[in-house]
């Protein structure tokens, strides 16, 4: 038995449908249904499901609200995880948990590997950091895949932003001086999916190959959607955001390509592709 947590959110779904391919059994729990913050709630399900498989697709990811609510973004990104460690030990279950390219701080002259020396810059990254630790501390069995701007079915995330910007500007300013990696939440559900088939273990970056500015993303996407507005390159102080992120916290995949002899599609390729057979207009 699978358990899957945060089942709204777009990583879970990506899960579901991943899972239901492969005619694997799952349950999957929104916080309404299981409030993974409430230890009590927690045990019920493991105690009445007993995983053998737990998926954490839960997170508190709104950066700049992060900033304010800092003990929430803690409680579900660090705390939580604790619980869910603890809890998988006791249970025998693997525990699967998602972290962000935000542990670190863009000065890198290169991409990010694995054992490269972490140093948050806003809250979230932190949150996420402490959530990582605790849980490799915990002597649980786990996976934890580090991620960076994540995109699916749903409203939270870049793209749909996007959208939503075109219908109230006929200019929208991008910024031109952050990078990183969009990818795909059906290539991270495909890929954890293989490395728990495989039996992988640790952590590990999981995202798509190459990396591009939020502008480069934009104007890459509108050209696919044949949307036709002015997307106009700015420095992304002007938007003077709560939380400081990385100048360029783009992470390799070549750790887990290599570990599961595979090769990860672009950003472009993926995005391509979700734009053609998964975005919901």
């Amino acid at each position: 038995m699978i358990v899957i947590f945060g089942c709204d959110g777009q990583l879970a779904k990506a899960f579901q449908e991943q899972l239901n391919k492969q005619n694997k059994t799952f349950v999957a729990f929104n916080k309404k249904q299981c409030d993974i913050t409430n230890y009590l709630q927690l045990k019920d399900v493991f105690a009445t499901y007993k995983p053998k498989i737990v998926i954490n697709a839960a997170a508190y990811n709104l950066v700049d609200e992060c900033e304010v609510n800092f003990s929430e973004g803690f409680k579900v990104n660090a705390l939580s995880v604790a619980q869910m460690a603890f809890l998988s030990k006791q249970f025998g279950s693997f525990l699967v948990h998602f972290s962000t390219d935000y542990v670190f701080d863009g000065t890198k002259v290169g991409l990010y590997n694995e054992n490269d020396t972490t140093n948050p810059l806003n809250e979230y990254g932190k949150s996420k950091l402490l959530g990582e630790r605790l849980l490799i501390e915990s002597g649980c069995d786990y996976l934890i895949f580090r991620t960076s701007w994540v995109y699916g079915r749903g409203k939270n995330n870049f793209i749909s932003k996007l959208i939503n910007w075109c219908e109230k500007n006929e200019i929208l300013k991008v910024a031109y001086n952050e990078f990183s990696i969009p990818t795909s939440a059906y290539d991270i559900a495909y890929l954890a999916s293989f490395a728990l088939d495989k039996g992988l273990n640790g952590l590990y970056n999981l995202v798509n190959s190459g990396f591009c500015s939020r502008f480069e993303w934009a104007t890459f996407a509108f050209s696919k959607l044949k949307i036709d507005k002015l997307v106009y390159p700015v420095d992304r102080l002007i938007f003077n955001l709560k939380a400081n992120r990385p100048f360029l916290s783009a992470m390799t995949n070549k750790l887990i390509c290599n570990s599961l002899n595979v090769e990860i599609r672009d950003w472009k390729s993926a995005l391509a592709d979700f734009l053609e057979n998964h975005y919901e207009k």
